[in-house]
């Protein structure tokens, strides 16, 4: 299945009792790998869950598996390192290898099956606040991920853009 970061953000994480626990609050990619590594939750303190303490991934909740534990970023020495280098993926600037501007990341997709980035949006801005030339690429494109922006080769992958918002027009010849 693939999950949208920003539909993701602020979504209800249950236990497995089913009570909700806290909110998702940012999704932690290593840039290395593109490997889904867990997320920061909302909460007074804020606590990290690794993506293999998640049992189920549904449309309105995350639900944990009965041996989850919400962690300190200090026992998990992996993800620190991550965290601490401030790498962000949405709002990084797409450039491809050539140095061709593509835009900005405005969300990204994880496979919840696989664990990995899965594919990045990527939008111009037309006078900094109209978005205009959506470009979906896929993960096996993505050259580099650092602190200043997003490398893509220079053929990139475009994932075909479906929308589930237009009705489909059935046939009155259909059988």
């Amino acid at each position: 299945m693939q999950e949208s970061v920003r539909k993701l953000r602020y979504k209800p994480v249950l236990g497995p009792d089913l009570k909700p626990i806290c909110l998702v609050k940012n999704v932690i990619i290593d840039p290395a790998t593109g490997k889904f590594l867990g997320f920061t939750t909302v909460a007074p303190i804020e606590k990290i869950v690794i993506s293999g303490e998640i049992l189920l991934w549904q449309k309105k909740a995350v639900v944990l598996g009965q041996e989850f534990e919400l962690s300190n970023i200090d026992n998990l020495p992996r993800i620190a390192v991550i965290m601490h280098q401030k790498i962000r993926i949405i709002g990084a600037r797409v450039t491809t290898v050539s140095g061709q501007f593509l835009g900005k990341v405005t969300d990204f997709y994880i496979d919840t099956q696989a664990k990995m980035l899965s594919a990045l949006v990527v939008k111009k801005m037309f006078l900094k606040i109209i978005p205009h030339g959506e470009k979906i690429i896929h993960y096996q494109s993505i050259v580099e991920i650092n602190k200043n922006g997003i490398i893509v080769k220079d053929a990139f992958m475009k994932i075909p853009i479906i929308r589930d918002k237009f009705p489909t027009k059935i046939s009155k010849f259909a059988t």
